[in-house]
């Protein structure tokens, strides 16, 4: 016996993948600490230290963003550059935190 298998409709399926937030930390002195927030409190992050830092949520293809400080360090003011745009098909890497 044969048996015949008749395929009556084709599914495709896609999957968009989400991608990381982040950057760079610059100039934050020891003992201190920064609160950035993506997108007016959607997402906030407590950084530490100097060096790469990255949002917990991931955003998706399409997604605007726009990264803030939210909470100065005691003494220091820190700024941002390259903090906003709009999610492409990769990670952002090159959000900048500079403090001073």
């Amino acid at each position: 016996m044969v048996s015949e298998i008749i395929i009556s409709s084709y599914q495709k399926e896609c999957f968009m993948s989400d991608f990381k937030l982040g950057g760079n930390m610059a100039g934050l002195k020891a003992g201190k600490s920064v609160v950035l927030v993506n997108n007016n409190g959607s997402d906030t992050l407590t950084v530490s230290s100097n060096g790469p830092f990255a949002f917990a949520t991931k955003l998706a293809t399409g997604t605007p963003y726009a990264v803030t400080v939210t909470t100065q360090p005691v003494g220091q003011t820190c700024t941002i550059t390259a903090g906003g745009g709009t999610v492409a098909e990769a990670d952002i890497t090159g959000v900048r935190a500079n403090c001073a």
